[in-house]
C-alpha cells in the first residue's frame, strides 16, 4: 500500500512538472511577440514624430522605378528639370522637358530614386521657375502602418488563442505569420522610417523571433507526440 501511493505520488508530480514545463514555453512565445510588438510600435512611432519625415505632403512614387510627369503651361516654350533636391543632397539632372501644345512631359530614370524620402524636381522655364515633388516609399503608397497594425492585431489573436486552447498548432500559425511580417517589411518598408538600413534590421529581428516562437511551438508539439498514450 506504501509502494502505490508512493507511486502515486511521483507521477502527480511528474504531472505537475509536465503542465509548468509546457506553460513557461508558451509564456515565452508571447513574451517574445510582445517584444516584436513593442520594437515595431517604438520604431514607428519614433519614426512618424521625426521631423524629418513627411509622408503623406506629396504624392507618393514607388522606390526604383521610372518617374513620369507632365503640367501644363502656354506662356512658355522651354523647360528644364535643373537639379533634384533628394534625402542624401542636391543632384544635377539637367533634362529638357518635351513640349506638346503647352504640356511639358519628362520621365525621370529609376537610378535617381533609390532611397525612401521626399524628392524635389526643380524646373527652370523660359520667365518662370517651379518644382516638381514626390514622396519615394517602397510601396509607392504613403502609408502601410495600417495594415501592420491588422496584421499584428492577427497575429496577437492567433497566439491567444493558441494559448487558451493549448493548441500547439496555432502556436505555429502564429509563428509563421510572424515571419511573413518580417519578410513584409523587408520587401515592402515601413514608411515612415526613411532609413534603409533601419527597416532592414527591424525586419531581421522579426524573423528572428518568428523563428523563435517556432522552435518552441514545434518543441512542445513534439512533447505532445513523444508523450506515452
Amino acid at each position: 500500500m506504501v509502494k502505490t501511493s508512493n507511486i502515486s505520488k511521483q507521477g502527480a508530480r511528474t504531472k505537475a512538472v509536465s503542465v509548468e514545463e509546457t506553460y513557461v514555453p508558451r509564456k515565452a512565445i508571447l513574451s517574445a511577440l510582445a517584444l516584436c510588438l513593442a520594437l515595431f510600435l517604438f520604431t514607428s512611432v519614433s519614426a512618424l514624430i521625426d521631423d524629418n519625415s513627411k509622408s503623406g505632403q506629396y504624392i507618393a512614387h514607388q522606390q526604383n522605378k521610372n518617374l513620369q510627369f507632365s503640367f501644363s503651361d502656354n506662356s512658355q516654350s522651354i523647360c528644364n528639370v535643373t537639379t533634384l533636391n533628394y534625402p542624401e543632397g542636391v543632384r544635377t539632372i539637367n533634362l529638357t522637358m518635351s513640349n506638346t501644345q503647352g504640356t511639358f512631359a519628362v520621365t525621370i530614370n529609376s537610378k535617381n530614386f533609390t532611397s525612401a524620402g521626399t524628392y524635389c524636381f526643380n524646373l527652370q522655364c523660359n520667365t518662370d521657375t517651379g518644382s516638381v515633388c514626390r514622396e519615394v516609399t517602397s510601396t509607392g503608397f504613403t502609408s502601410t502602418l495600417g495594415f501592420y497594425f491588422v496584421f499584428i492585431v492577427i497575429i496577437i489573436g492567433i497566439f491567444a488563442l493558441g494559448a487558451y486552447t493549448k493548441n500547439n498548432y496555432l502556436m505555429m500559425l502564429g509563428s509563421i505569420a510572424i515571419l511573413f511580417l518580417g519578410f513584409f517589411i523587408i520587401k515592402f518598408g515601413i514608411d515612415p522610417i526613411k532609413d534603409v538600413q533601419t527597416t532592414y534590421a527591424i525586419g531581421m529581428i522579426v524573423w528572428a523571433i518568428g523563428i523563435i516562437c517556432i522552435y518552441i511551438s514545434l518543441e512542445e508539439q513534439l512533447k505532445v507526440w513523444d508523450k506515452p498514450q
